[in-house]
């Protein structure tokens, strides 16, 4: 496996999976507190929340990243996966 980080207006592209097997995929994006929605385009993260065009971007799939509140931190997991990844040695 692997992994790629890129900023958001690094032009990029991936080949297609030509195989049989799933390529799977996780993305984060991160923008400013208060935008709006600007067109009604189809846009998954924002129709899960059904945030019309105009409509304030804000939901449960808009948390608030930072600044947060000491005491406003997210519970952590209480399975953690397994230690893998750069510079983990067993």
């Amino acid at each position: 496996g692997g992994v790629v980080f890129h900023h958001a207006l690094t032009i990029h592209a991936a080949e297609p999976n030509d195989t049989n097997s799933t390529r799977r995929v996780f993305t984060t994006v991160y923008m400013a507190d208060g935008g709006r929605r600007a067109g009604d385009g189809s846009a998954f993260s924002l129709d899960r929340d059904e945030i019309k065009a105009g409509d304030l971007i804000a939901g449960p799939g808009f948390p608030i990243a930072w600044p947060r509140a000491g005491d406003d931190l997210p519970t952590p997991p209480k399975v953690l996966g397994p230690k893998t990844g750069f510079g983990f040695k067993q």
